[in-house]
C-alpha cells in the first residue's frame, strides 16, 4: 500500500547537465577549466547523445536519450532520432491537462509509460525527414510539492538517487545481450515496445540527489566512484543556500562527466571499468580487457532543497 502524507514544506529543484562528445578528448584538459564544459545549454555538444527538461506546474520532466551509435555506419545521424524523440515526449508531456496528474497514488507510473508510448507512436507517424535510428531512454517525473518521483528506463542509459551520502538506488539495464540495449526505433523490425520499458516509483526526501546519465557515466564510473565525487562536493549539502545548491549541481555534473571521459580514453590495458568488466564476465574476448569505454557522455543532476 502507498501512503501519501502532504506536506506543508516548500521545496525547491537545483539541476544541471553537462556533457562531453566522444570526439573531444578530456585528457587534454584538467579540473581548472571545467568550467569548459557546457552547463544546459541549448544545442551544446553532447555528440550522439541528447537531454531535456520540462516544468508543467509543480511536475518536473526530466530526459537523457543515447542515439545508437552503429547507426553512423549506414550515414545515419544517430543523435537527429533521440533529439526528436525528447521532443515529442515533451510535446505530450505538456499537452496533458493539469487535472490528469494524479501523482499522489501509484497509478501515475504506468501513466508516464502511456507518455512516453503516445510520444513514440506520434513520432513514428508523423513522416518527417526521419527515416532511421534508435536510442535508449531514460525519463523521470518529479512533483516538487509531494517529493514523488517517477521512473521509465529503456536500455542502457540509467539513473541513481543518493540519499545521506549512500547509493539508495540504482536503476538496472535493460539490454538483450552485451552491448546490445533495448531501445526505441523509428523502425517496427528494429524497436522494442516502450511499454517493456522499467517503471519505478519513490517517495523522495529532501537533500536527496537523482543523478541520471548515458551509458557514457555507467560504462565508465562504478558506482562507488561516483558517490565518493558527488560526497566530496555535498559535505554540508545541508547547511548550503539556494545559490550554493545551484553551484554543487553544476560541479557535480561537470566532475562527473570528466571523470567518466577520462576513463574512457584510458590508454587500453592500463585501467579496469565496468563496460571492461562485462566484456569479461561474458567472455566475448578471447583475452582480458582492461579499459574504459570512449563514448559520449551526458550527466543531468537534480538536488532537492
Amino acid at each position: 500500500m502507498f501512503l501519501f502524507i502532504r506536506s506543508s514544506f516548500s521545496y525547491k529543484l537545483h539541476t544541471a547537465t553537462a556533457c562531453f562528445s566522444k570526439r573531444f578528448f578530456a585528457s587534454s584538459s584538467n579540473y581548472s577549466n571545467l568550467i569548459d564544459i557546457p552547463i544546459r545549454a541549448d544545442g551544446i555538444e553532447c555528440g550522439e547523445d541528447d537531454f531535456l527538461q520540462n516544468k508543467l506546474n509543480d511536475i518536473h520532466l526530466m530526459n537523457v536519450a543515447d542515439g545508437v551509435g552503429s547507426w553512423s555506419e549506414l550515414n545515419v545521424d544517430p543523435k537527429i532520432f533521440a533529439n526528436e524523440l525528447l521532443k515529442s515526449i515533451s510535446d505530450e508531456f505538456l499537452s496533458i491537462k493539469t487535472k490528469m496528474f494524479n501523482l499522489h497514488d501509484k497509478s501515475y507510473t504506468p501513466f508516464l509509460k502511456r507518455i512516453i508510448s503516445d510520444a513514440f507512436r506520434k513520432l513514428q507517424e508523423t513522416k518527417t525527414f526521419i527515416q532511421h535510428g534508435s536510442c535508449t531512454l531514460v525519463t523521470l517525473s518529479l512533483n516538487i510539492k509531494t517529493l514523488i518521483l517517477n521512473s521509465y528506463v529503456l536500455g542502457d542509459s540509467a539513473f541513481m538517487i543518493i540519499r545521506n551520502r549512500e547509493v539508495y538506488y540504482k536503476s538496472k539495464d535493460l539490454q538483450h545481450g552485451f552491448n546490445w540495449p533495448y531501445q526505441l526505433a523509428f523502425e517496427d523490425e528494429y524497436t522494442d515496445d516502450p511499454l517493456v520499458g522499467h517503471t519505478v516509483q519513490f517517495q523522495l526526501k529532501p537533500h536527496d540527489i537523482i543523478i541520471i546519465g548515458s551509458d557514457g557515466l555507467f560504462d565508465n564510473l562504478f558506482e562507488e566512484a561516483i558517490l565518493s565525487y558527488v560526497n566530496q562536493e555535498t559535505h554540508y549539502l545541508k547547511s548550503f543556500t539556494h545559490d550554493e545548491y545551484d553551484e554543487v549541481a553544476k560541479n557535480i555534473a561537470k566532475i562527473l562527466t570528466f571523470e567518466a571521459k577520462l576513463i574512457g580514453e584510458a590508454r587500453f590495458g592500463s585501467i579496469v571499468s565496468p563496460f571492461s568488466e562485462e566484456i569479461n564476465d561474458v567472455g566475448f574476448l578471447d583475452f582480458k580487457v582492461y579499459a574504459g569505454k570512449n563514448d559520449d557522455t551526458t550527466v543531468f543532476v537534480a538536488i532537492i532543497s
